[in-house]
């Protein structure tokens, strides 16, 4: 009987760790439920390979999109610049135009003496009559 005994206590101790870890009945059914929760490996490689050709020729038509967005930008940016420099040209040209209609100092300045000049030839000979 000893021997049935230190054999049940042998057993115990190089056993202790694995029953240790042994689950009993309801952990094993709430680690099962919670398992359900979750795809099987297969299941989700099937989904990669549905999934991701349809998201390669998104990402494709995303990529054609920016350098779409991207031209299309610059075809603006230049058409503004060619507007503006085009604006700024017609204005010069309508200040030029409006000049046109003044006379400069210097020109003024040469008729104001040529005026003066006058004048006093006129009060000359109206003093003298």
């Amino acid at each position: 009987m000893t021997s049935l005994l230190s054999d049940f206590e042998d057993y115990q101790v190089e056993n202790g760790t694995y029953l240790a870890r042994k689950t009993d009945k309801a952990e094993t059914e709430r680690q099962w439920e919670e398992m359900k929760k979750y795809a099987l490996y297969d299941d989700l490689k099937d989904l990669y390979a549905k999934v991701m050709p349809p998201l390669a020729g998104f990402d494709a038509k995303m990529d054609m999109m920016a350098q779409g967005y991207e031209q299309a930008r610059e075809m603006i940016r230049r058409y503004d610049e060619v507007i503006l420099d085009k604006a700024n040209k017609t204005s010069i040209k309508e200040i030029q135009e409006h000049f046109k209609l003044y006379s400069r100092i210097t020109s003024i300045e040469k008729i104001k003496q040529e005026i003066d000049i006058r004048f006093e030839e006129v009060q000359q000979k109206h003093e003298t009559l």
